[in-house]
């Protein structure tokens, strides 16, 4: 399949270069004709044919704009303003290295933490960035240590939360006797 186009706009693709055969086709044969009878049959098939293109490409570009209408509405990673700064202060590679392991962990995320929210994000961010710049084997490091130290930390951080302040958890009732 091309890049980017759904089966269906490739088989409309198809269909609108047959199209244009043939309506070339055709009319190439109506040049040609020379008698009336003739010319009026090739003259309607090729205002036939003609229609079929022109409503096979309407569809493909309709199609086309639906695909990317929806590409437009679907979130795409945070941009540089959501993210963070501390992204500008850091190298292109460990930046790449951050990228990898950010998507590595909310893959993990997604499977094991259903309360995953924006600002999880934002804190795999701030962890990834501080262990690019206080760590010198931050590059050399496999994507999956990285992933077990972002979780490991984000573990911790939480065990020192106050009970209700968790995400997805609700306080403890404290006894009153």
């Amino acid at each position: 399949m091309s890049a980017g186009l759904t089966r269906d706009e490739e088989i409309l693709a198809r269909l609108a270069e047959r199209d244009l055969a043939a309506v070339e086709r055709t009319h190439d044969k109506l040049m040609a004709a020379e008698d009336a009878a003739e010319i009026a049959e090739l003259g309607r098939t090729y205002t036939r044919m003609a229609r079929s293109l022109r409503q096979t490409l309407a569809l493909k570009a309709k199609l086309a704009r639906e695909r990317e209408d929806a590409a437009a509405k679907r979130p795409g990673p945070p941009g540089p303003e959501l993210v963070h700064e501390g992204l500008r202060t850091v190298s292109p590679d460990q930046r790449a290295q951050i990228e990898r392991a950010r998507d590595a962990v909310m893959l993990r995320f997604d499977v094991e933490r259903p309360d995953w929210d924006e600002l999880d994000e934002a804190m795999v961010y701030d962890i990834l960035i501080t262990l690019a710049e206080e760590d010198e084997d931050f590059l050399e490091a496999p994507v999956g240590t990285l992933v077990a130290r972002v979780i490991e930390l984000i573990a911790s951080l939480e065990d020192d939360a106050e009970p209700g302040d968790r995400p997805c958890e609700e306080p403890v009732p404290q006894d009153s006797a």
